[in-house]
């Protein structure tokens, strides 16, 4: 992992249980319903969520090509965390590997989780995915009936 120090986090509280919000990260099917920016699709899904496993996501712009991301889960501990390798496939984008962890905490009435994404080179990128996680993360929300 590069050594930049540039990271992001976003909180965020869901109507419901923890382990369906675990689910929601680690299961192919329910992971295409939300993954994405808006006006973004995911027509596929490799995962192989178990240490030392392997995914890569398909994402599809509302315009252009589609394009792909992949990296290794280095933590699982359901349904409490996830963290993986995270890099982007983009022959025209320079993107180096970066660390993803999202903490999944039980609250009084649902569940929040803690996204953190750290090693971004710039702050342009950093921003970039801010703006993208918050969308992906609505999406989620709105996937799971959640206010």
């Amino acid at each position: 992992m590069p050594e930049s120090k540039l990271s992001l986090r976003i909180r965020r509280t869901f109507r419901a249980a923890r382990e369906e919000l675990f689910a929601a990260w680690t299961q192919e099917e329910v992971l295409k319903q939300w993954w994405g920016p808006e006006g973004f699709t995911t027509p596929k899904v490799e995962m192989d969520s178990r240490v030392g496993g392997k995914y890569r996501v398909e994402m599809q712009p509302p315009e252009g090509e589609s394009f792909h991301l992949n990296g290794e889960f280095l933590e699982i501990t359901p349904p409490e965390r996830l963290v993986c390798a995270f890099q982007w496939e983009r022959g025209d984008w320079e993107y180096p590997e970066t660390l993803l962890t999202v903490e999944f905490f039980e609250r009084e009435n649902g569940a929040e989780l803690l996204l953190t994404h750290e090693g971004f080179p710039d702050e342009n990128m950093r921003e970039e995915h801010e703006t993208g996680w918050g969308e992906c993360l609505d999406r989620l929300r709105d996937s799971l009936g959640s206010a």
